[in-house]
């Protein structure tokens, strides 16, 4: 039964998220709710409380996400999370990640086995909500930051999610793609070389927001990996001066210069790339049109520009604009998101980004720092 407060005073508490705290450990210190009705603190736990990962799911799936701890428990409260793991949430982030992996390795009641056994089956319908549910939580984590550092941590545990994750479904589907080893290479370079963040964190974010908006067909997945770590081979092609400068001070001929990098990447892909599925270089060729038809190299008003190509694209966007590509001013995904929400607000449909899409991502990302 809740209680109120030692103090009703919202000032005498500060503010942090339940994904602060790591399940199935004891709390060490008091935590409380603000009702924002009668603007009144009560305590939610007690000091000593253990916390399940299932409860703090609720929680958060109720819009619960926000939480106070009285000033005299501060010290308490920043040891607590400095013992808990050096990066942001990565408790539960690692956690989320178990789950979707074991998830991954589960079969479908269809799938035959050598021995002609079917360990543990699991619904595709069912298996399909609960990694959309565990990718949304690893979303709302990584959007959470609110400071460059804190992101680049996060952004460094998700890049870890998703390779462990495309891992798993390499040794699952036995290179059902045939682009596995290609997929593995690449994300090896991307991981010891600082130019190739951008594209990195491009195909982490399209694999979560796959997962996310329920797309688990592992091909799929392992595709849209593939074509966000190819989508900017064509900047090698470019003139430094388009490939280097902010889009904000972007001359008429540096603005053509720069657009022809996709034209410039598929031409190399097909030249060096034989094994790249078709699918994947549609991704690449599709990752700067937008919903209303402008874009390049296609500009055309196509309202049925599909859900995967619409994925990457707002991937590739919300990433370009957080890492300063748009004005040379980084960002976190926090700032980025509400920066292009406003965009997205006073422009008439159809908007750049499909709205259901933006909507939901936004929402997702929203709960974690409401």
């Amino acid at each position: 039964m809740a209680e109120t407060g030692q103090n009703n005073e919202i000032a005498a508490y500060f503010k942090a998220k339940i994904t602060d705290l790591i399940p199935n450990r004891p709390l060490e210190f008091n935590v409380f709710l603000f009702l924002k009705i009668n603007k009144h603190i009560i305590i939610f736990k007690k000091k000593g409380d253990v916390l399940t990962l299932e409860f703090i799911d609720k929680c958060i799936l109720k819009k619960m996400s926000e939480i106070w701890i009285h000033e005299s428990e501060k010290i308490l409260f920043q040891k607590y999370q400095m013992s808990s793991s050096a990066n942001s949430n990565s408790s539960l982030d690692k956690t989320y990640e178990e789950k979707m992996i074991q998830l991954l390795s589960l079969p479908l009641p269809s799938d035959t086995h050598a021995e002609g056994v079917k360990p543990n089956p699991i619904d595709l319908k069912k298996k399909t909500a609960l990694l959309a549910k565990y990718a949304r939580m690893i979303l709302q984590s990584a959007s959470g930051q609110v400071d460059l550092q804190a992101q680049e941590k996060a952004h460094l545990a998700s890049r870890s999610t998703v390779k462990n994750i495309l891992t798993t479904i390499s040794n699952a589907t036995l290179n059902l793609s045939g682009n596995n080893s290609l997929l593995k290479e690449l994300w090896a370079v991307a991981e010891h070389n600082p130019e190739l963040t951008h594209s990195a964190n491009v195909a982490t974010y399209s694999v979560l927001f796959a997962f996310a908006m329920g797309q688990s067909n592992q091909e799929l997945i392992t595709d849209l990996a593939l074509a966000g770590l190819l989508h900017d081979i064509g900047l090698s092609q470019i003139p430094l001066s388009a490939a280097s400068q902010p889009w904000s001070s972007f001359t008429p001929d540096l603005q053509q210069a720069y657009c022809s990098h996709l034209t410039a990447g598929l031409e190399m892909i097909n030249a060096f790339g034989s094994d790249v599925p078709e699918r994947v270089k549609q991704f690449v060729q599709k990752h700067h049109q937008k919903f209303d038809g402008t874009g390049y190299p296609d500009a055309s008003p196509d309202l049925s520009f599909d859900l995967p190509s619409q994925l990457l694209a707002m991937a590739e966007h919300i990433d370009s604009v957080a890492s300063g590509q748009s004005d040379g001013i980084p960002k976190t995904y926090q700032e980025t998101l509400i920066i292009l929400e406003k965009i997205e607000k006073n422009k008439k449909f159809p908007e750049y980004f499909n709205p259901e899409i933006f909507d939901s991502i936004f929402k997702w990302t929203r709960q974690s720092s409401s």
